[in-house]
């Protein structure tokens, strides 16, 4: 429902909503400690509740039991381009980002999923370039293995440079 769709927008906005999974540490338990995402590796978390509703400029409000409900979550790290202001770009950037583009869509792909909820992959505070990083998805939607995978691709972006970009 399109409900449903603006509470998942809004908990990609927030990353606050998500019950039972932190943001801030992406990997995995293991008995010998963390593992972190490998390079072009991604993490699929299923059935996340969701508790709370978007936030209300003040604050967020707890779901009633029965508007709670469950996504699915496709976790991927991009470039950190902080510490150069986005200024300069490792030499297998393109390579690597796409690569990490295209495990993010087949890892849903693998688990069923026929639409899918994007960002804009690192262009706020890793400061990846907005305009790169759309071209990479509109080339990697066009090759043969992704066109017309999706019935519906929907990318939910803050801020109007990267809004107006992708």
């Amino acid at each position: 429902s399109y409900r449903a769709h603006d509470m998942v927008i809004a908990l990609m906005r927030s990353k606050q909503a998500v019950y039972g999974n932190s943001w801030h540490n992406v990997y995995q338990k293991t008995e010998h400690g963390p593992k972190f995402i490998q390079e072009k590796g991604a993490i699929y978390i299923p059935q996340v509740k969701v508790l709370r509703a978007p936030f209300d400029g003040k604050h967020y409000n707890m779901l009633a039991d029965e508007d709670q409900f469950t996504i699915d979550i496709i976790a991927s790290v991009a470039y950190d381009l902080r510490w150069s202001g986005g200024k300069i770009i490792p030499d297998d950037y393109e390579t690597i980002t796409k690569e990490k583009i295209r495990t993010q869509l087949r890892v849903g792909l693998d688990n069923g999923h026929t639409t899918i909820l994007l960002s804009a992959y690192g262009c706020g505070c890793h400061y990846n370039n907005p305009k790169t990083i759309a071209s990479f998805y509109k080339e990697i939607f066009n090759e043969p293995e992704f066109k017309g995978a999706f019935k519906k691709v929907v990318f939910s972006i803050l801020g109007k440079e990267n809004f107006t970009v992708f």
